[in-house]
């Protein structure tokens, strides 16, 4: 690991948490953990749509304060965030009346403006019905708000610190604002300019990725910083090229209001979505338990969260002072490791090359999409045709179903014929790899196979590739701090990749004493769980994959509420069950297999390039998992972790 790497991963991230922690107090007392509400129906009204990262965070924080209260929690989506047309919206508002008139609630959530212009102010406002919104954004007097049976919170944005950050790195004053073109973005365009900009700002609202481009490279000439607001609904978007796209080109400091923009932008001044959905479900709380919407006043959003991308800044020539990096969320430092995308010339192009990458799982597994990620962010520029083949053997264990996804995958490779191949994890090798290509004339490129790839007869002629190794020795040295003995434990699904890990932790670092628990249901997940509280002293939760009906909402409240001993994991989408993780970076295995694809395309040979093992992890500490485990973490471990999450749940009883 390089000096420059260690330095930013070592950043303070404890004055983030107590920030975070006092900005939470400001709604946590409206919570009423004693209200029963069983049998009381409430509708929320989405502007939008599920999958809008906004609007599922609003959802989150909905239903987590919703979740012990027994009402019944009903949702329409208007979805007029990908249909912004007048029309489209009228007839939206139409619909979500008819289901206020079809289920007859007692309350109805209304989420962004859009439905409080299509729906409250046309059919609710002053009514019986009362109504709560939130995620309204500036100014709620267009609206006529408060009203007798109408309360929220507006969302403000912090566009003056947001400036004050970029204007540190700026040559001058002058700010721009690029966004998808749609009602809510002209809205804040115009706020936003006149509130704070005197009307000097630039806007550049589009409808088209491309257009996005041409005016995201014009405003590098016209302005001193930008504001990324918003891109959902523009045609044709594509993530990692847009993400790649901003990367080669970001020449003055840019920034976004909104967290899921934090991979685009230098800085990101981000609002929380959760906060307004845990308001708005708590100030129904209160309404229905006998509060008066008139003595409820409006609310302001007060959590933000200061996130710094060094992927970013590393193309604007921006360095982060350390007072900086103690106290933001900082993510892109795989911009500075040796397989990075940002470090491929962008003038080398692969026309008429062919690559297949065969996917050992399936879609929407969470290793999968981070590889292919990290695959596609190096891919995405260079001229290479690029085929992706998922075998799917993480939902379907059998052999014999391996054995045919890897014959149908020879079939297609057959047909494709490409120029290099990357395969990705275990199970790939097995069943395609070395039956079919070892030590054929087609190149292979591998990554994420565990610890081990002698078995597979590597590295061969025609294979090289990135053994994934897991940092468990320094995770059960952190655990054992908090533990009441030795015995370690390890409850993952019933899979063969988990047996194998486990067969390997056994012989290499435990000495046959680490205790597995395989599970293949959440019934037989939540028994291993709790067997596993009274046997060991150290659990191991590494995935989820293999357990069939997993529901992460449903592990996670089980975990809460049972754990009694130190755990940890090795993935990211693990940490919010965990109390300690050391996550692997699935990009880095992309980014390593892709860039050894083109390094091989471009004339070098597979023997000649040795083995690699995975260098990245980052450490997340979960203070909820923390707390109900009744394990305190020191300030020292909360400073040098890179990520502190849960911190809202030390509020939940004050």
């Amino acid at each position: 690991m390089t000096t420059e790497h260690t330095i930013f991963r070592k950043f303070i991230v404890f004055l983030n948490v107590l920030l975070l922690l006092g900005l939470s107090v400001v709604h946590a007392s409206s919570s009423k953990k004693d209200v029963n509400i069983t049998g009381k129906k409430i509708l929320w009204v989405d502007s939008y749509h599920k999958g809008y990262p906004w609007s599922d965070g609003i959802e989150t924080g909905i239903k987590k304060a919703l979740h012990h209260a027994g009402a019944q929690l009903y949702i329409f989506r208007m979805n007029t965030k990908l249909n912004d047309s007048e029309d489209f919206g009228v007839d939206a508002g139409l619909k979500a009346l008819k289901e206020v008139q079809r289920i007859q609630p007692d309350l109805v959530i209304a989420t962004d403006d859009n439905a409080q212009k299509y729906l409250v102010v046309p059919y609710l406002k002053d009514t019986a019905l009362p109504v709560v919104f939130s995620g309204v954004n500036g100014d709620v007097s267009t609206y006529g708000y408060p009203t007798g049976n109408v309360t929220g919170m507006i969302e403000i944005d912090r566009v003056d610190l947001l400036v004050s950050h970029m204007q540190k790195d700026a040559k001058g004053t002058k700010v721009g604002f690029l966004s998808v073109d749609v009602e809510t973005a002209r809205k804040m365009s115009e706020i936003i300019n006149e509130r704070f900009f005197n009307g000097d700002m630039v806007s550049y609202l589009v409808k088209t990725f491309q257009e996005f481009k041409d005016q995201f490279l014009r405003a590098q000439d016209d302005v001193d910083m930008l504001i990324v607001y918003n891109y959902v609904g523009l045609q044709g978007w594509d993530d990692i090229e847009a993400e790649n796209f901003i990367a080669n080109n970001t020449r003055i400091p840019t920034g976004a209001l909104l967290q899921f923009l934090k991979h685009l932008t230098v800085y990101t001044l981000g609002k929380l979505s959760e906060e307004h959905g845990e308001y708005a479900a708590n100030t129904v709380l209160q309404i229905l338990a006998g509060k008066e919407i008139v003595d409820i006043p409006l609310a302001t959003s007060k959590k933000i969260q200061l996130t710094v991308n060094l992927r970013m800044a590393k193309s604007a020539d921006i360095t982060f002072p350390l007072s900086l990096l103690k106290t933001a969320e900082v993510i892109g430092r795989d911009a500075y490791t040796e397989f990075a995308a940002s470090g491929i010339k962008k003038e080398q192009v692969y026309n008429d090359k062919k690559i297949m990458w065969i996917d050992s799982y399936h879609q929407g597994y969470e290793w999968s999409d981070g590889v292919e990620k990290g695959v596609r962010e190096v891919l995405v520029d260079k001229g290479v045709e690029l085929q992706v083949l998922r075998l799917d053997t993480k939902r379907n264990q059998a052999p014999v179903f391996g054995e045919n996804a890897a014959r149908e995958a020879f079939r297609q490779i057959s047909t494709f014929q490409p120029d290099v191949i990357i395969a990705s994890d275990d199970n790939a090798q097995k069943y395609l790899v070395v039956p079919y290509l070892l030590a054929e004339e087609i190149p292979v490129v591998f990554c994420g196979v565990n610890w081990d790839a002698s078995m597979y007869g590597y590295p061969a002629t025609n294979v090289t590739g990135m053994i994934e190794v897991e940092p468990i020795e320094e995770l059960v040295r952190l655990m054992k701090k908090y533990a009441k003995g030795e015995k370690i434990g390890y409850l993952g699904g019933d899979v063969e990749t988990e047996h194998k890990i486990v067969s390997i932790y056994n012989q290499r670092i435990f000495n046959n004493s680490l205790v597995p628990y395989y599970v293949d249901s959440m019934k037989e997940f939540k028994r291993q769980f709790l067997k596993a509280q009274d046997e060991v002293h150290i659990l191991i939760i590494p995935n989820h994959a293999g357990i069939s009906d997993w529901d992460a909402d449903v592990a996670e409240q089980f975990i809460a509420n049972n754990i009694r001993i130190p755990t940890g994991g090795v993935f990211d989408f693990m940490s919010r069950f965990v109390i300690f993780t050391l996550a692997k970076s699935p990009g880095e295995q992309g980014n390593y297999a892709a860039k050894t694809a083109l390094d091989i395309l471009s004339g070098k040979n597979p023997a000649e390039l040795p083995l690699q093992k995975n260098r990245l992890n980052r450490s997340t500490i979960n203070l909820k998992m923390a707390k109900a485990a009744d394990i305190v973490i020191p300030i020292s471990i909360l400073r040098d972790s890179d990520v502190v999450i849960g911190q809202e749940t030390l509020l939940q009883e004050q």
